[in-house]
């Protein structure tokens, strides 16, 4: 077939990508799902983040909501820079980091009376008590010469108001009262990430079941046997895959922000929706160009 014969069997669902294109396909996805994902770290700092960082919170509870949110927004720049299948170790941790910063985002958008933020500050202040006496611990007992090298853990964790009020915030969340005890709570809302995803939706349990172990493997270097089976062209999808499950991520949380902030109406008036949404139909132009090229390369 020529190049227009393949591109109306491709439009009509007669032929699919791979057979087209070959052990290339792979690879133009990865290259369109990259673009689509410096798309909308663009159109986010454009539009969203650089108001997000300059106007002044109203309240603490904000602040923690913006922050979560701004930390998704960091995530995304960086994967701007790992723009080549090899970076997919990268991807896959910015993927992690994204899924599970949405999680704690969605719910703390979900929350009406305000414990859930109540809980996510105590929690970050236990998880910081409890790291920070770790290596109290470990220097006292190893380098105790070393006094500078863990000299504000010690401030922190020996701060009487402070173990007073994790105490109190154990014994009314958790609850426990043992400050010693602090190793069994695991994270502020008492779930694990599939707990978390499952109570958000189906669709986000569903990226669990796809993407979590295999993220948590890379994370922790046991995935090795599972990736040293991969050959380019599978990594090159694994990449491009990893990349269109972050777009999701990503603009479910611009949604939740702008309607958590009460930013609707602006948006709606300036068409910020109706661009998010054309965002997607940009990219599908790219990648329509990427095949045609990729067909004219492959009849020369």
């Amino acid at each position: 077939m020529n190049k227009q014969e393949t591109l109306s069997a491709l439009s009509n669902g007669q032929l699919n990508l791979r057979e087209a294109l070959g052990e290339r396909a792979a690879r133009i996805l990865a290259k369109t799902f990259y673009a689509y994902t410096k798309q909308l770290f663009q159109f986010a700092k454009n539009n969203l983040a650089l108001k997000l960082i300059s106007s002044p919170r109203k309240s603490e509870n904000e602040g923690v909501f913006v922050g979560i949110f701004l930390r998704m927004y960091l995530w995304m720049e960086s994967l701007t820079a790992l723009d080549r299948p090899s970076h997919f170790q990268g991807v896959a941790v910015a993927l992690r980091s994204l899924f599970e910063l949405f999680l704690d985002l969605k719910m703390l958008a979900d929350d009406e009376n305000g414990e859930c933020y109540e809980k996510y500050i105590a929690f970050s202040e236990i998880e910081m008590f409890r790291e920070g006496s770790k290596k109290v611990k470990f220097y006292e007992r190893n380098y105790p010469e070393e006094k500078e090298k863990y000299f504000f853990q010690n401030q922190f964790t020996t701060d009487p108001e402070r173990i007073k009020r994790i105490t109190e915030n154990l014994k009314r969340f958790w609850p426990k009262d043992d400050i010693n005890d602090l190793g069994k709570i695991k994270h502020w809302t008492k779930m694990d990430a599939r707990g978390r995803a499952g109570k958000i939706g189906k669709e986000y349990e569903k990226i669990y079941v796809d993407f979590y172990s295999q993220l948590s493997e890379i994370v922790h270097g046991s995935g090795l046997e599972f990736f040293r089976k991969l050959d380019k062209e599978q990594f090159e999808a694994y990449y491009a895959f990893c990349h269109e499950t972050v777009h999701k991520i990503f603009i479910d949380a611009i949604k939740i922000v702008v309607k958590k902030l009460e930013f609707d109406k602006t948006w709606e008036q300036e068409g910020l929706y109706k661009k998010l949404d054309e965002l997607k139909d940009e990219n599908m132009m790219v990648f329509q160009t990427n095949i045609e090229e990729e067909l004219e390369n492959q009849q020369k």
